[in-house]
């Protein structure tokens, strides 16, 4: 399995469950395609390492992360990490708690 996923990341959706629990293996995977983060276990969408590795080859796969590690802080993330996640972090700046942009017409307003 680590050789296919090596060659094709998200070949880690057709994996035995105990593969995907395997962090040599998602590793792998998030490595060559950080979409595969997707279909990790998820004690390994809370792992630091993982997460990492799949938001730097991607960063949109953020979205497959745990929910707490969707809250890191800009200024930890390691410059080589993907500028669609930086621009995904400060975009959320500017929401408000309720989702709704402090730019946009709130309803009632």
């Amino acid at each position: 399995m680590l050789a296919a996923v090596t060659q094709s990341g998200t070949t880690l959706r057709f994996a035995d469950i105990k593969l995907k629990k395997d962090k040599a293996i998602v590793l792998a995977a998030v490595t060559q395609n950080g979409y595969a983060l997707e279909f990790a276990d998820i004690e390994l969408k809370k792992d630091k390492e993982v997460v990492l590795a799949a938001i730097t080859q991607n960063g949109r796969a953020l979205y497959f992360a745990d929910f707490e590690l969707k809250n890191w802080s800009l200024d930890k993330m390691p410059s080589e990490v993907s500028p669609f996640y930086l621009a995904l972090r400060s975009s959320q700046r500017e929401l408000t708690s309720d989702g709704i942009s402090p730019k946009c017409n709130r309803p009632g307003s």
